[in-house]
């Protein structure tokens, strides 16, 4: 993720608390060293195989779906013996603005044809650096276009295309939008949008739609392909094409908060040694719940559900997405096992949810109504707050996450550990309680004549409400509200509900037509 630090600090120098500097950063060392000594007695704890079966070490066995079918993502709560306090999942405000698409979408505003360059598959990214090797290579894929948003600090037009062939501007394939033309775009979130914030990448995903996207890949600047065939094998499978699709099984899971991690034997990268890790916004909580890190091999007889892939995150190599708290204490690089070991793709099941980041997620034709980065939080916090909540949405609407091998590796921008881990403290306190409240309480809005279910507009209508219902929670500002719904309408008026691209995953059995994402195999028939 570009350095968020880079564009915007968090406190202005002239809203910098009132305290001695030798005081002010005090309560802060004393917590991370806090969260250090209770990470370093996690990792004595955890001994992880690199194999699918692996558990954690302190566990007795591996975790028994039939003897705790939900496992809650918080479950390490209710100590009375602390003067702390827990963020709870309480109706913080009421909001009162309009549901748009509560009742069905509003008519389409048609703005005028939109020019070359037409593809179905975009890369989006976003920068305040020169092109690197990834832009390179996104420029570089066949039958693929990108767009490159920057912001007030990025490079000028004529300096970041000197870093690009030619050929690829020439040939529309990858499209570089400077503040100047970001300001000449007519979609509705470009004016809702920060200046000097990872949320500009909206008005990517806003041009990508507008310019035939049918699959997004949301990803940064600093995540290098690898593997860009398992890319464009994906994106295939997503439009519904003839090729072969990615063998994917079903995750033997329960709880609802999963860490894929040790599933697909993170290791270290020096010697290959196996080592416990966890993405960034997993619930600090459940680190230490059997069920979040390890599969029951009691419910491999199970079938997958047949419902359609929404959106497919990709794992990184060398320096993947892990939390500050990771990245103070433990080691890096990090790797996974490589492709073929038989470890993935694997689906979440209903009702179980994971961390989706803004670096390497392909979102399928009908999950795009949940591409939108909310942009009152940090950007460290904002892909996932975002992800959770398209879960919720999508998985209404019967659409599963998958979590495949990595094919890129990230070479990371400059980033501060101490400033991610002040920008990150949202999800350390919240995600698990947010977890909860959507895989348990938050109640999906019923369909209607105008937003039946499983249509495109029952798409918008579910995500328009669980951003409301965020946004009431206090987990998002107002704010976030009106640009989801500006988001949602420039869908519209790009023809989503034309595309018909929310057909897939109305339910489960539900296959879909063309384009409507790949359907999964059964679980047995991949190895249970």
């Amino acid at each position: 993720m570009p350095d968020e630090d880079a564009r915007e600090p968090l406190l202005s120098d002239d809203a910098q608390p009132a305290v001695p500097a030798a005081d002010a950063s005090r309560p802060l060392r004393w917590l991370v060293v806090a969260l250090m000594v209770a990470c370093a007695a996690l990792a004595r704890a955890v001994a992880v195989a690199p194999a699918a079966s692996s558990y954690l070490g302190d566990c007795a066995g591996p975790p028994s779906c039939a003897a705790d079918p939900r496992v809650s993502a918080g479950s390490n709560r209710g100590s009375v013996g602390t003067s702390g306090s827990l963020w709870k999942a309480e109706k913080a405000s009421a909001y009162a603005g309009k549901r748009l698409f509560a009742a069905g979408p509003p008519a389409p505003r048609r703005p005028a044809e939109h020019g070359p360059p037409r593809c179905d598959r975009w890369a989006v990214v976003t920068t305040i650096f020169p092109a690197t090797k990834t832009v390179r290579q996104l420029a570089a894929l066949e039958g693929w276009c990108t767009v490159v948003v920057g912001d007030l600090k990025s490079p000028n037009r004529s300096v970041f295309l000197s870093g690009v062939p030619p050929a690829a501007v020439a040939s529309g394939a990858l499209t570089y939008l400077d503040p100047g033309a970001q300001r000449a775009l007519p979609f509705r979130v470009g004016k809702r949008l920060r200046w000097n914030h990872f949320g500009r990448k909206n008005l990517g995903f806003a041009y990508a739609v507008a310019h035939g996207a049918r699959v997004v890949y949301d990803t940064d600047d600093d995540n290098e392909l690898v593997d860009g065939g398992a890319l464009k094998q994906w994106a295939a499978a997503l439009l519904g094409g003839s090729g072969p699709a990615p063998g994917v099984r079903t995750a033997r899971t329960c709880a609802r908060a999963f860490n894929p991690y040790p599933l697909f034997g993170s290791r270290r990268g020096d010697t290959g040694e196996p080592e416990f890790a966890w993405p960034r916004g997993f619930p600090l909580e459940a680190l230490r719940t059997c069920a979040s890190a390890a599969e029951d091999p009691a419910s491999g007889a199970k079938a997958a559900p047949r419902s359609a892939v929404g959106i497919v995150q990709s794992l990184a190599g060398h320096d993947p997405d892990v939390d500050a708290i990771y990245r103070l204490r433990h080691h890096l690089p990090l790797d996974f096992e490589g492709r073929g070991t038989g470890v993935g793709p694997v689906a979440l099941p209903a009702g179980t949810v994971a961390p989706l980041n803004a670096q390497a997620t392909l979102w399928a034709p009908g999950a795009l109504p949940g591409l939108l980065l909310p942009c009152s939080v940090h950007g460290r916090v904002s892909d996932i707050w975002r992800g959770y909540l398209a879960q919720a949405a999508l998985g209404a609407l019967g659409q599963r996450v998958v979590v495949a091998s990595p094919w890129v590796r990230q070479v990371r921008n400059p980033h501060t550990y101490l400033a991610d881990f002040d920008a990150e403290l949202p999800l350390y306190r919240q995600a698990g309680t947010l977890v909860d409240w959507l895989t348990d309480r938050w109640r999906p809005p019923p369909p209607g004549e105008d937003v039946p279910e499983g249509s495109p507009a029952r798409a918008l209508a579910l995500v328009e409400d669980v951003t409301i219902a965020a946004h009431e929670l206090g987990l998002l500002a107002l704010e976030d509200v009106e640009l989801q719904q500006a988001w949602l309408q420039d869908l519209v008026d790009a023809g989503f509900l034309e595309r018909g691209a929310a057909g897939a995953g109305s339910g489960a059995g539900t296959t879909g037509g063309k384009g409507a994402g790949l359907v999964l195999e059964k679980a047995g028939a991949q190895g249970g």
